[in-house]
């Protein structure tokens, strides 16, 4: 494969990463963004978006001092265990230094840093719009999102995956001497017990997200007296305790298709020899199970490692990225799947597997730090 240069369709968060990678082996490197502001075709920009530990990692490695930047900009850290409450359908899950820490930030301000970084390097070029210089690259990456339609590959099977859930957004201004015990919440919707969830996560200018989550009738909207009445319908005194004082700043968003959708692309016989498709655009996960990104970085750095030989073997990249998906793909759906009628044995095994993992994390520290392990990307 020549190395003269590489298009990116998607100037997200997989696009931009992308491109900090490629940049190390093409002599130019071009991303294709339909729209000049930064996040401005993200429809999800306005919600929360959390990158976990393994995704920050890779980030770390692209992007050599974005934290620090991030931290310098008043973001806060958190510990997984330590800083958060987090609510399962047989209890609360310990609270612990666990080592897993992330700095918490918002998507617009994560893809400006990025888009600024990448502004600096000198073989890399925005173009916005179509542009005739595509059909010349020597190679492709398809990184345009949950709602890309890869026109050129219409044949490949897709496996889509309901769940009738939604989640509405707002961000709210902390007061100056705000303190609480915790600093992100988590109650997650359980079939049969709670049809209403919540997640308050910190960002930057000490503000937090607000995300409510909810199924079927209990899905929030954006009024915001159905929002408070969401939020008082918990019944949780650490949500009231920890936004006591706290002032909306934004209106409200909402979000609707959280639907899980898999392109088996590497089922594909006569894969383009050229050309590989990541991040959402290849398989898109509930985001309620904060997957999403760091799957995207974790495919990069597999690119990369391919990339490292002469010859490029994308339909076996291709294969390796749909091997990357499997786990977080099962956990997920098989969480969507419990307002399922009609149960396979198959699955009624993995929820009664599921449930006792939960109800063992709640009491053992130890098993509550392997899950947090694995849901972060890191290896046990």
């Amino acid at each position: 494969m020549k190395r003269d240069s590489a298009v990116i369709l998607g100037g997200g968060f997989a696009g931009m990463l992308s491109a900090a990678m490629l940049s190390r082996y093409f002599k130019q490197v071009i991303i294709e963004e339909k729209f000049s502001n930064v996040s401005a075709g993200i429809a999800q920009a306005p919600h929360l978006h959390v990158l976990l530990k393994q995704g920050q990692n890779i980030l770390a490695h692209y992007f050599p001092g974005i934290l620090d930047e991030m931290r310098r900009l008043g973001c806060k850290e958190v510990d997984w265990a330590a800083d958060t409450v987090w609510h399962s359908p047989f209890g609360m899950y310990p609270r612990f230094h666990s080592g897993i820490v992330t700095v918490n930030c918002s998507r617009v301000l994560l893809d400006r840093l990025m888009y600024q970084y990448l502004q600096a390097i000198p073989n890399i070029k925005f173009k916005y719009g179509l542009n005739d210089e595509s059909s010349s690259a020597d190679f492709f990456i398809d990184a345009r999102g949950r709602n890309a339609e890869i026109a050129t590959l219409k044949n490949h099977r897709t496996t889509i995956v309901t769940n009738n859930l939604a989640y509405a957004s707002q961000f709210y201004q902390l007061p100056d001497k705000h303190s609480a015990p915790f600093k992100q919440i988590y109650v997650p919707v359980y079939i049969g017990i709670n049809d209403r969830g919540c997640v308050i996560s910190p960002i930057e200018e000490n503000k937090v997200v607000v995300t409510l989550i909810g199924r079927g009738t209990a899905r929030p909207s954006k009024n915001q007296e159905s929002f408070l009445q969401h939020l008082a319908q918990l019944n949780n005194p650490a949500i009231t305790g920890y936004l006591l004082g706290a002032t909306p700043v934004s209106d409200i968003k909402l979000f609707t298709d959280l639907n899980n959708k898999h392109c088996h692309l590497s089922k594909i016989k006569h894969w383009p020899r050229n050309v590989v498709v990541l991040g959402d655009a290849a398989c898109k996960i509930n985001p309620i199970y904060g997957q999403g990104m760091m799957l995207a970085a974790k495919q990069v750095a597999l690119l990369d490692r391919y990339l490292v030989n002469t010859n490029v073997n994308t339909r076996l990249i291709q294969k390796k990225i749909d091997e990357l998906i499997a786990f977080s793909w099962l956990m997920a759906t098989t969480e969507d799947k419990r307002a399922y009628q009609n149960k396979k044995l198959k699955l009624r095994i993995l929820h009664f597997c599921l449930d006792k993992l939960y109800q063992i994390c709640v009491k053992s520290e130890k098993v509550h730090l392997k899950f947090l392990r694995k849901l972060h990307g890191i290896s046990i």
